[in-house]
């Protein structure tokens, strides 16, 4: 690999994160800031340099999805099959099967589906009940809490179940003894029982150790505590270890996941390089005011993100009479944005939840406008591809036998993309451990089906905020932003609407070129109509007027802000509020804070080191070129104004 090549195309903080040689390094990767391109290249530029061989290298993702998507491109870098790149339980079940074979132990059992046993242990057949209980558990099993702690340890995190916690916990007690009488280990079992073997053997913690000595891990805002104290088995005592993140992207805590690890990641490694990503590639710059603007309305603050994309349309707000108007409108937006270099498949349509795409489905199809919904996979969930894991049930073969025949047998086309991808997961399922067997690919497919879907043909997706993440399109439409979905109407705590509003800003960052906002003035809930209101998240959107200004408005920005001159000295604090009242008048007509127009940072440094032009202007960390082209002129005015100049 040429080292040249690896560096080629980066940015200077993309080159800097790919290229130092400190280590523990962590990297700040705002949305559409090239994330999982920085983290390949620092994998490939590691073993270009021959810091590091590949067959020791651990890649740790969160999804079967981006464990694919880092396989890909490290395999375009020259990096095919030789490093192991997984999410934690494929990785973690890979170790099992490693400990079991070694002390001559059945191969372990995973359990693939929750629900039978929570029936067996709580008598109970319904079936939301069951998934809410299930999905306790899990959260329990993620903070690493016990039955015997979940009814305190819930209480204290507000945990809101139509079921009383005492009940939970007896169903937990129930689950758990069920499952250990019958040999079984679930999904979160592999983690904590991957971590325990090595905390509790020294010899296989050493030989674990030895495989793999580079760790990487990407999204580690979506970390939680048991898959923490996993990664720190597989660490030991070294400090080779590489993560990427981005706090305002952590939405996932009611599930588990603690994004403390990426934010206080100085207490857990003391010595960690910490190095911001400040570009966004994906989204125009009216796109990425809208998303900020969001964050600002719940008082969250975010790092400066400065746009690369030429300016675009603003997102616009509609509100419709009710949900099926709002679909309508949808269908009639994406059929006339359609078009040769607009297919379906560059639209989706976002909702917060699930039950929310019944309108938009249905008038999807009566328009005849192709779509998937994005929430059922391709491989698992085809009729064919059943009959080949129930076959492989009790084939005690090696995967690599599988993978053979996978690639002899003879189909039809479309068979043959969802073949390919089972020999794709067959591998990588392999590379976690050798001597994997057939049977076990099968159960584990199974339970790491990727429920979140791959599209395969030209059509519109439709999905959850929470299933698009990772994702981006041409044009996005987020429908249902109403109070009661966005926030949703169970987000009561401070900081559970603090992740309602990073929800929001992760769904509208989806987008790369155009943004529409749908809302309802009233919508059918239990069979009756409802008034709904719009988001309170969105009430500081810039949807009415562009941020450049008419020449009108310029004139009146300047005036405020050369009347502020004249009335004050001319010092540093007559030039901030001159600044300051500029900056008031462009956020006011572009409706959006003041800070996303101009940090606070940035001002101090105008006043302190007064440029006087734009090219000096854009080499302002935290300005840069696009907001210099945008509003420079009118700026540079400002400053000039204080030196006295016409």
């Amino acid at each position: 690999m040429d080292l040249s090549a690896l560096e080629a195309g980066l940015d200077a903080e993309q080159l800097r994160a790919v290229t130092t040689t400190a280590s523990p390094v962590a990297v700040l990767a705002p949305a559409g800031s090239g994330k999982t391109r920085v983290l390949s290249r620092r994998v490939a530029h590691r073993i270009a340099r021959e810091e590091i061989e590949p067959q020791h290298v651990l890649a740790v993702t969160f999804t079967r999805r981006a464990a694919s998507e880092l396989s890909v491109r490290l395999e375009r870098l020259g990096l095919r099959n030789q490093l192991v790149a997984g999410t934690f339980h494929a990785l973690a079940l890979g170790q099992i099967r490693d400990h079991h074979r070694d002390h001559r132990l059945a191969a372990p059992k995973v359990l693939d589906r929750k629900r039978g046993i929570l029936e067996t242990a709580t008598g109970r057949t319904d079936a939301r009940q069951l998934a809410e209980i299930a999905t306790e558990i899990e959260w329990a099993k993620a903070r690493q809490i016990t039955p015997d702690e979940y009814v305190d340890r819930a209480a204290a995190a507000r945990r809101r179940t139509r079921s009383r916690r005492p009940d939970v916990a007896d169903a937990y007690q129930g689950y758990e003894a069920i499952k250990a009488d019958r040999g079984l280990l679930d999904f979160d079992d592999l983690l904590l029982t991957a971590a325990r073997l090595i905390e509790n053997d020294p010899a296989f913690a050493r030989a674990q150790r030895w495989r793999f000595r580079h760790l990487f891990v990407d999204e580690f805002q979506d970390i939680n505590p048991l898959q923490f104290r996993l990664l720190e088995a597989w660490r030991g005592d070294r400090y080779d270890l590489f993560v990427v993140g981005d706090p305002q992207q952590a939405i996932y805590t009611w599930n588990g996941a603690d994004p403390s690890f990426l934010l206080d990641i100085g207490t857990h490694y003391p010595p960690v390089q910490v190095i911001r990503l400040a570009t966004n590639y994906r989204s125009t710059p009216q796109i990425l005011d809208g998303a900020t603007s969001v964050l600002a309305t719940a008082g969250l603050t975010s790092d400066d993100v400065v746009p690369s994309q030429a300016d675009g349309a603003l997102p616009r707000l509609s509100v419709h009479a009710d949900e099926t108007e709002e679909a309508r409108a949808i269908a009639r937006l994406v059929r006339r944005e359609q078009g040769p270099n607009m297919g379906w498949s560059s639209h989706a349509v976002l909702v917060r939840t699930n039950a929310q795409l019944a309108p938009i489905r249905e008038a999807f199809r009566l328009a005849r406008i192709p779509h998937e919904v994005r929430g059922a996979d391709p491989v698992v969930d085809h009729p064919a591809i059943r009959k080949i894991l129930a076959e492989l049930d009790q084939d005690q073969r090696p995967v690599s036998a599988v993978i053979d025949d996978l690639q002899s047998m003879d189909v039809e086309a479309d068979l043959r993309v969802r073949l390919d991808e089972l020999e794709s997961r067959a591998l990588a399922f392999s590379r976690s451990g050798p001597g994997a067997t057939a049977a076990e690919l099968a159960a584990f497919i199974r339970t790491t089906a990727d429920r979140r879907g791959e599209s395969r043909r030209d059509a519109v997706t439709l999905a959850t905020f929470h299933a698009a993440k990772g994702l981006e399109w041409p044009a996005v439409h987020l429908a249902g932003l109403e109070a009661g979905f966005v926030p949703i109407g169970h987000a009561r705590t401070r900081e559970a609407r603090a992740e309602e509003a990073r929800l929001l800003y992760v769904a509208m960052t989806r987008a790369e070129r155009v943004l529409h906002l749908h809302a309802a003035s009233s919508r059918t809930v239990g069979g009756r109509s409802v008034e709904r209101e719009v988001s309170p998240l969105l009430r500081h959107l810039p949807t009415i007027t562009p941020l450049r200004a008419d020449a009108d408005e310029q004139r009146s920005a300047l005036g405020s802000a050369r009347s502020a001159l004249a009335t004050t000295q001319h010092d540093d604090q007559s030039l901030t509020t001159a600044i300051m009242a500029w900056r008031e008048v462009v956020a006011r007509r572009a409706r959006i804070p003041a800070s996303s127009v101009l940090p606070d940072r940035v001002l101090r440094e105008l006043v302190a080191h007064p440029p006087n032009n734009l090219e000096s202007l854009s080499r302002i960390e935290g300005l840069g070129p696009i907001k210099a082209a945008r509003f420079g002129d009118e700026l540079l005015d400002v400053l000039t104004g204080r030196r006295g100049s016409p």
